[in-house]
C-alpha cells in the first residue's frame, strides 16, 4: 500500500471519527437544551414563584412568579445576585411590610433561610399572604416556592371574626352591647373570691313598663340602650351587666372604701333620673332604684341575695332612691 493511500485511509477515518462525535454532541447539547427547556416548562408550570439558590447563596433560577410576588424588588433578583443583597434591596423598596427594624429583619431573615427547610408565612405590601416553603438541597443549595394563600387567610379571617362574635353574642346582651347574666355570674364569683372587699349594686329601672306600655317597644329598647350607656359612664371603672328586662347590676372589685360604692349609687340614682329621647319625645317619668351590699366573705350567692334585699327596701322606700343592705355573715342568716 502505497503512502499516499494509506494516508487517505488514515485521513477517512478520522473524519469519520469526528463525523460520530459531531453528531453525538450535537445530540447531547440538543438533549441538554430540550431538558432545560422542558425543565423552565416544569417551574413555570409550578401553582406558585420558583426560586433557587446555590451553596453559596446566590441566585441560580427564578420564574415569572416569584419576580410577580416580590415586584418592588425585581432588579435585584437577577442570576448571581446574593441571598442578602435581595433581601436588602426589597427592605428598602419596601417589600417586606414586616421589616421594622431593618437590620434585625435583614439578619433574621438570613439565619432563617440558611438554616433551610423554613415554612412561614409573609405578608406583602398589597394585603396578600404568601406561603414560603424552602428546602435545602445535597448539593448545599437551597429551593423555595411561594404559595399565595390570600383566599385561605381571608376564610380564617372571616371564620375567627365569627367565632369572635359568637363567643360576645354568648356573654353580651344583643340589645344593650352590656354583659350579660352569664358573664355576670363569673364576675361575680371573681370579685368575691378575690382578697379586699367587693360591693354589689342591683339596679331595676322605675317607670319602664309604662313606657312600653305606651309608646311601645321601640321606645322602651331606646330607654334601656341610653341607660346602658350612662351606666358605663358612672361606673366605668367596674363591670356593668344587664340581667334581663330593665334589671341591671354593677360589680365593684376590691372595693376597699364604702364611701365611693356609695357615692357611684347615689350618682346612678340622678343620672339615671335624667329625660330619655325617643324621636321627638321626652321620657321623664323614668328613674332607678338601687340596692347596695358588700361582700363580707359570704360568698357570690349570699352578695347577690344582700343587694337583692336592700333593692326591696329601696323600692319600698318610694323609689328612684338606694339603699345598703345590713352587714351581717350571710353564712350564718
Amino acid at each position: 500500500m502505497s503512502a499516499s493511500v494509506y494516508f487517505a485511509i488514515v485521513m477517512a477515518i478520522s473524519a469519520f471519527t469526528m463525523a460520530v462525535f459531531l453528531v453525538r454532541e450535537c445530540g447531547r447539547r440538543r438533549r441538554v437544551d430540550w431538558e432545560r427547556a422542558l425543565l423552565r416548562e416544569i417551574i413555570e408550570a409550578l401553582p406558585g414563584g420558583f426560586v433557587a439558590w446555590d451553596a453559596d447563596d446566590r441566585l441560580v433560577m427564578h420564574d415569572a412568579e416569584f419576580v410577580r410576588a416580590y415586584n418592588l424588588s425585581t432588579d435585584a433578583i437577577r442570576p448571581g445576585a446574593r441571598f442578602e443583597d435581595v433581601i436588602r434591596a426589597g427592605v428598602r423598596a419596601g417589600q417586606y411590610v414586616d421589616a421594622v427594624d431593618h437590620e434585625d429583619f435583614v439578619r433574621k431573615t438570613i439565619e432563617d433561610h440558611r438554616l433551610g427547610g423554613q415554612v412561614f408565612e409573609r405578608r406583602m405590601p398589597d394585603g396578600s399572604w404568601l406561603l414560603v416553603s424552602e428546602k435545602r438541597m445535597a448539593g448545599g443549595g437551597i429551593v423555595g416556592v411561594r404559595t399565595d394563600i390570600t383566599a385561605l387567610k381571608r376564610v380564617e379571617a372571616a371564620l375567627a371574626a365569627a367565632i369572635a362574635r359568637a363567643e360576645h353574642l354568648a356573654r353580651h346582651d344583643p340589645l344593650t352591647g352590656l354583659p350579660n347574666r352569664a358573664a355576670f355570674d363569673v364576675a361575680l364569683a371573681s370579685a368575691c373570691a378575690a382578697p379586699g372587699t367587693s360591693a354589689l349594686l342591683c339596679i331595676d329601672l322605675d317607670g319602664f313598663k309604662a313606657v312600653n306600655d305606651r309608646l311601645g317597644h321601640a321606645a322602651g329598647d331606646a330607654v334601656l340602650r341610653q341607660a346602658a350607656d350612662r351606666l358605663r359612664d358612672v361606673a366605668a371603672s367596674a363591670m356593668v351587666a344587664r340581667l334581663g328586662g330593665d334589671e341591671f347590676a354593677v360589680v365593684v372589685s376590691e372595693a376597699s372604701d364604702p364611701t365611693q360604692s356609695e357615692f357611684m349609687a347615689e350618682c346612678l340614682v340622678r343620672t339615671l333620673q335624667r329625660p330619655y329621647r325617643f324621636g321627638e319625645s321626652c321620657i321623664t317619668d323614668v328613674g332607678a332604684s338601687i340596692g347596695l351590699a358588700f361582700d363580707v366573705g359570704q360568698g357570690p350567692e349570699a352578695l347577690a341575695r344582700a343587694a337583692d334585699d336592700a333593692l326591696y327596701v329601696a323600692k319600698q322606700a318610694g323609689r328612684r332612691t338606694w339603699r345598703k343592705s345590713e352587714q351581717r355573715n350571710w353564712l350564718a342568716a
